[in-house]
């Protein structure tokens, strides 16, 4: 990676004209003015005090992209056709700060405090402090597919697309000799004690020791990984996989591994409605999964962008409707610790967050 260097110009969202501060130092004492001017023009903005109500959505200001929630209620959101992230405070204010580049994946502190961009049509990341919204921007050598930040937020596990993976520490960002893999590293998830990620290779998971930057094992799963995610446990790995297309329709199915055994638990079909090609975010909670989709998923009630999976000991439930009736969904955020779940809608401009069950 590159010396860190600043990269950021921070403006406000104010119905649809954009306010360009002269300084981001400023920043505080113009969020209290524009804040209450918001209030105002927004007044249901203002009945939000972090995750307390449920059902609340918000416009943005162009279609989001990726989505990541901390425990105090603050969430970001990166757009699409645009150089701006939306940032919602935990006191349940929006607003744009810009950067000189677009197109983020997004991981968040789970104090609220600090976001990791990762630029997915561009070799950076970006390292934003919330607050006096300041940011640096570190390079890779290639364009990044996915990241994940680990939960002691020591270490940014990187998959890029020459097939390697880097993993850096958060601190000086000082990366290991990037890790060899046989194809290009689509998801990845990290264990709770910030031990060990695995990612998603082609139709293999991946074991990573984070300490020592090493692997440790690669262990051959049927079907192409499209997405997975870890019990809070750290015991039950959740892979969803795609199966070639049979009839002209592929099959996806979520697979429960044990990751002491390293053995396939459960397998579960996950019906999308008609034939196109879908693409799924998954997060875990311990008593259920949650699982979006572009194309609307098929539930026994009603077909959902988002579903519900409830957890069992060795194995999961039938998907349940949860969010988005009849319509896909981008992807998803969710903390445990306020129980929320934050959706990207993509039938319109819209961010939602709801409340999870216990």
């Amino acid at each position: 990676m590159s010396s860190p260097r600043s990269a950021l110009s921070t403006r406000h969202i104010f119905v649809d004209t954009y306010v360009r501060l002269p300084h981001v130092g400023v920043m505080n004492s113009l969020s209290k003015l524009l804040a209450t001017a918001l209030c105002g023009a927004l007044p249901y903005l203002a009945s939000t005090n972090s995750f307390a109500q449920a059902n609340q959505s918000y416009s943005l200001p162009a279609p989001g992209y990726d989505i990541a929630l901390a425990s105090d209620g603050t969430a970001v959101v990166s757009l699409r056709g645009t150089n701006v992230v939306w940032v919602r405070d935990a006191a349940g204010i929006p607003r744009t700060p810009s950067f000189d580049s677009g197109l983020f994946k997004v991981q968040l502190k789970s104090n609220g405090s600090k976001a990791y961009l990762l630029g997915i049509n561009t070799p950076n990341l970006y390292v934003f402090t919330l607050g006096p919204d300041s940011a640096v921007v570190r390079s890779f050598d290639a364009l990044p597919i996915d990241f994940k930040l680990s939960p002691d937020e020591g270490r940014v596990v990187v998959g890029l697309n020459n097939k390697t993976s880097i993993i850096s520490d958060t601190i000086h960002f000082e990366d290991g000799i990037p890790l060899s893999l046989s194809h290009q590293p689509r998801a990845i998830a990290i264990a709770p004690d910030s031990s060990t990620a695995y990612l998603g290779v082609g139709s293999s998971i991946v074991r990573i020791d984070i300490q020592s930057r090493r692997i440790l094992q690669s262990t051959r799963i049927r079907g192409a990984v499209k997405n997975l995610a870890l019990s809070p446990s750290g015991k039950r790995l959740y892979v969803i996989t795609a199966q070639p297309p049979k009839d002209g329709k592929t099959s996806y199915l979520l697979r429960v591994m044990n990751t002491e055994t390293n053995k396939v638990t459960a397998v579960r079909k996950i019906e999308v409605e008609g034939s196109a090609t879908s693409t799924f975010d998954i997060e875990a909670g311990a008593r259920n999964i949650f699982i979006s989709s572009t194309q609307p998923l098929v539930t026994g009630t009603r077909n959902a962008g988002v579903v519900r999976v409830a957890t069992q000991k060795n194995g999961v439930g039938r998907p349940q409707f949860f969010a988005q009736a009849n319509a896909g969904a981008g992807p998803i955020g969710y903390s445990g610790s306020s129980r929320s779940l934050g959706i990207i809608l993509t039938s319109s401009q819209l961010v939602q967050f709801r409340r999870t069950p216990r």
